[in-house]
């Protein structure tokens, strides 16, 4: 493979594959950058279960370094190798394109070991699943905690000690939604694969915005901070932003993925129209959580400090706000979550 001769009409893998600024066509590296996105999306399903974990302050933060860096290494072995062994044109083709590695498998180990790739492959599609079934809940039940959804999604299972309310709820709306938009278009579940990466990357950028607002109070006291908590999550932002806007215009041709509505890709209207679908239902459920909208249950002050408050009492009638003890191994002072009885 390293020389070109691999069966396949291989291609002589090259240090330019790894070079951004020799890509020459822009869109070709925008879409890559979503597609990026995509497949490492669920990485931070790690950080999600800090509550469960041991030494919660450190492991999470270890596991996802180590996790992205496996995760790089995967990825990047096993492009080099399908277009090494296979080349452009073999893993481009129509019979290719939707599942590469099941058809270059067989091709390259053997009918035997490829049936071992084609039930890895389906391993790890239901592993990506259950890195979504683990963090969203658990999203819900911060979101709930905090006042920004209904207190019952908080409610945490008295055995498992797992928030199985959300977990249910999540279930039932993605299975719904799933069907429902089979139903109504057998090619819309392909087309919303492709839309997932820009909202990936407008939520990460949000996120990272989110963050440096959160920690600006801590970054003035402690300087230091301030290429962690302000530097990287900005670029992070920007970057973000940069493969949005870049990849939003993309799919906005009518050639793109073949499917246009009204003159515009198709896909466009399913990542735009979801985010601008989010925004109306966040306004429209505004006044049901005021509280969490005036920000009186965030949690406000240095995590660890002994004037790390939340604003809004936990106690109703209480006119002093909740205080947290400095403890850096206990998860941050929350108003109380439901055990399920």
């Amino acid at each position: 493979m390293g020389d070109g001769t691999a069966p396949g009409a291989g291609t002589a893998p090259s240090l330019d594959w790894f070079n951004p600024f020799a890509v020459s066509d822009p869109s070709g590296l925008v879409t890559g950058v979503i597609l990026c996105l995509f497949i490492y999306w669920g990485w931070d399903s790690l950080i999600s279960v800090n509550e469960e974990t041991t030494e919660r302050s450190r492991t999470p933060g270890r596991a996802v370094l180590i996790s992205t860096i496996i995760l790089l290494v995967l990825y990047c072995g096993a492009s080099v190798a399908a277009l090494g062994f296979g080349g452009i044109r073999l893993i481009t083709s129509p019979h290719a394109i939707s599942d590469v590695l099941s058809v270059l498998g067989p091709m390259s180990t053997g009918q035997v070991f490829g049936r071992v790739i084609t039930l890895a492959i389906g391993l790890s599609a239901l592993a990506a699943l259950f890195t979504v079934a683990v963090s969203t809940p658990r999203s819900w039940l911060s979101m709930a905690t905090y006042r920004a959804l209904p207190a019952a999604v908080a409610r945490v299972h008295r055995t498992h000690r797992t928030p199985h309310v959300a977990t249910y709820w999540w279930a039932g709306i993605s299975c719904a939604t799933v069907v429902l938009l089979t139903l109504l278009s057998t090619d819309f579940i392909g087309l919303a694969v492709l839309a997932i990466g820009v909202m990936i990357a407008a939520y990460y950028a949000a996120t990272a915005v989110a963050a440096i607002v959160y920690f600006a109070p801590d970054m003035r006291r402690n300087p230091g901070r301030l290429l962690v908590a302000g530097v990287l999550p900005g670029l992070g932002a920007v970057l973000m932003l940069i493969a949005f806007v870049a990849s939003a215009i993309d799919m906005a041709r009518p050639d793109y993925a073949g499917a246009s509505i009204l003159g515009i890709g198709t896909v466009f209207w399913i990542g735009i129209g979801a985010l601008v679908l989010g925004v109306v239902v966040t306004i429209a459920v505004r006044p049901a959580f005021a509280a969490f909208f005036a920000k009186r249950t965030i949690p406000v002050g240095r995590y660890g400090d002994t004037d790390f408050v939340i604003a809004d009492p936990v106690e109703p009638g209480s006119s002093e706000p909740h205080r947290v003890e400095p403890d850096l191994g206990a998860p941050t002072s929350l108003p109380a979550i439901r055990e399920e009885r």
